[in-house]
């Protein structure tokens, strides 16, 4: 978990040199796309089609620099990654067990993350799938919007459509924030795999460890200290901007030649975030878009469901939950762990009545 607070610090330090990268290309992106629309005496639609694709033709450079930039970050975050696996599994250096590393340059781990998919998909496509959700869908939403409204291709305002590359462009750089968050992340997790895989004769399993706060969403929540197999469980990271990790599971301090017993089980820490409101509720930020909350509360609990209890009204509810399922876990009627369903995928409120009417 320490680590994972410094991959924060250097998520912090990436997302400048990133955001920066963005600044630099936005302006002349949209001076560009600005620059075709004044070409453009009216907007027939085979006009608005190649305005369309002239759009990803801008947009190019930055896209390629951007996915060279989320490749690099990658392989600086697995180097530190690797090393501190390998101390853990080493317990230190105390282990007699020998941890074999995973031998790959700087070069050799760009070219890895480059041409392995996180989370589904390779990092260009990432990228650019980016920039369709935002500045294309924002340029398509504008002309079907003129249509709509009956003002037909040729009277569609040119002010509409400049404004519309506008906010695409702006919500692009508002996704690389959430990209870079997700990528380190899932760098992260891609290295440390790669260290279990390497030394399964030392690793037994893994057990899912969120960031431990009221921030943790509903698809990870449930999944707290719950162990499974290598290459068992869902795929980490679960969802954009996810801080989850695995935590090993290895054998015994014994079993590694180590002349000592375990250490007793330690209580997880949790913690509560935001900012308390004139009203007593709390106010969360969020943090896909680089939100920072402040530290209200920290206290230790065995199990995510033990913490939940010990938390008053407020702080229940600036939980990612949800009153019903709130109300639901409160009265005992479902556990924390039947808000996914075998899959791991997530429960409706009407399976979960199901579920609490059948207990």
């Amino acid at each position: 978990m320490a680590f994972r607070y410094r991959l924060d610090t250097f998520q912090d330090e990436a997302l400048k040199d990133m955001l920066a990268t963005f600044d630099e290309a936005r302006a002349e992106i949209l001076r560009e796309i600005n620059a075709k629309l004044d070409t453009m005496s009216d907007f027939r639609k085979e006009r608005l089609s190649a305005l369309l694709e002239y759009t990803d033709e801008v947009t190019a450079g930055i896209r390629k620099e951007l996915g060279g930039k989320y490749a690099e970050m990658s392989a600086t975050v697995a180097t530190p990654a690797m090393v501190e696996t390998a101390s853990a599994l080493s317990v230190g250096g105390l282990s007699k067990v020998a941890v074999s590393m995973v031998e790959l340059s700087p070069t050799q781990l760009r070219a890895f993350f480059q041409s392995t998919p996180l989370g589904g998909r390779l990092i260009d496509r990432w990228v650019d799938a980016s920039f369709d959700a935002t500045v294309q869908r924002e340029l398509r939403k504008a002309i079907n919007t003129g249509i709509v409204q009956g003002e037909g291709y040729a009277k569609l305002n040119r002010r509409a459509l400049q404004k519309a590359a506008e906010n695409g462009i702006n919500l692009a750089r508002r996704e690389s924030i959430t990209l870079t968050r997700t990528f380190v992340s899932a760098a992260n997790t891609e290295a440390r795999d790669m260290m279990f895989r390497q030394n399964r004769d030392i690793i037994k399993g893994y057990v899912w460890q969120t960031m431990g706060d009221n921030l943790v969403c509903q698809l990870c929540l449930p999944l707290h200290g719950r162990e499974f197999k290598l290459g068992e469980g869902p795929e980490q990271p679960r969802h954009p901007s996810c801080r989850c990790v695995k935590r090993p599971v290895t054998l015994t301090f014994r079993e590694m030649g180590i002349d000592m017993d375990e250490f007793n089980q330690e209580l997880d820490r949790w913690v509560v975030r935001g900012k308390v409101g004139k009203d007593g509720e709390l106010i969360v930020k969020n943090i896909d878009v680089g939100g920072r909350n402040e530290i209200l509360k920290i206290s230790r609990a065995a199990t995510a469901e033990e913490w939940l209890k010990s938390l008053s009204p407020a702080e229940l509810r600036s939980t990612t939950l949800g009153q019903t399922r709130i109300s639901m876990l409160e009265q005992g009627s479902i556990e924390l762990k039947h808000l996914l369903r075998p899959d791991f995928s997530y429960r409706t409120i009407k399976e979960l009545e199901v579920i609490a009417n059948a207990r």
